[in-house]
């Protein structure tokens, strides 16, 4: 049987082991675990030697390896926060135009600095790691619509930033994504859905 390939996101909580800068990477799946726990159907290991992102998705933490990453001059001390994870794999979020536009990738501190002064969740974007749960919002959250009208998805990885569960009262597949200096992040998403 050949070998199926995976990726176990890092969106998951760490554990105290994790807590440090070490961040999640590849693996080869054992393909009935993943496909029955995580409905994802599985495929053939790719060309090219690297694994297909958009195959499984799981949210455990595997094989840890150290990433170094800039970060804007704004973020505050110990932010990221230790516990977020490189980011990486599939995400989702609500745009305005097709294709998005740089002033859609702001974060809270960015729109309002005065009022963040020193919280770090703010000087991160909101993705969401489910598309079905961020379309349900869009629908029945008279706040999402103002945001826009498309779901836009993009392919994160490690350069990128870091990314951190934090769920909210509507949604349990919310996460901040922290990103990192030099990414332009309105170039990554491609609309998916309205």
């Amino acid at each position: 049987m050949p070998v199926r390939w995976g990726f176990i996101s890092a969106f998951s909580s760490l554990s105290s082991s994790n807590a440090g800068r070490s961040k999640s990477t590849w693996k080869p799946l054992n393909t009935n675990h993943a496909s029955a726990q995580h409905g994802a159907q599985p495929a053939e290991a790719p060309q090219q030697g690297r694994p297909n992102i958009l195959t499984f998705r799981s949210f455990e933490p595997i094989v840890s390896v150290p990433v170094n990453t800039k970060w804007p001059t704004h973020f505050p001390g110990g932010c990221p926060p230790s516990d977020a994870a490189s980011a990486r794999g599939l995400v989702y979020r609500i745009v305005a135009n097709t294709p998005p536009r740089p002033e859609e990738f702001l974060s809270a501190y960015e729109r309002n600095p005065t009022k963040y002064t020193e919280d770090c969740k703010a000087r991160g974007l909101s993705v969401h790691s489910d598309r079905t749960e961020l379309q349900r919002l869009l629908r029945t959250v008279p706040a999402m619509k103002n945001l826009g009208k498309y779901v836009a998805s993009a392919i994160l990885e490690p350069p990128h930033g870091e990314l951190k569960p934090t769920p909210t009262g509507n949604s349990k597949s919310h996460c901040t994504w922290w990103v990192s200096s030099g990414t332009e992040p309105w170039t990554l998403f491609r609309i998916v859905g309205a």
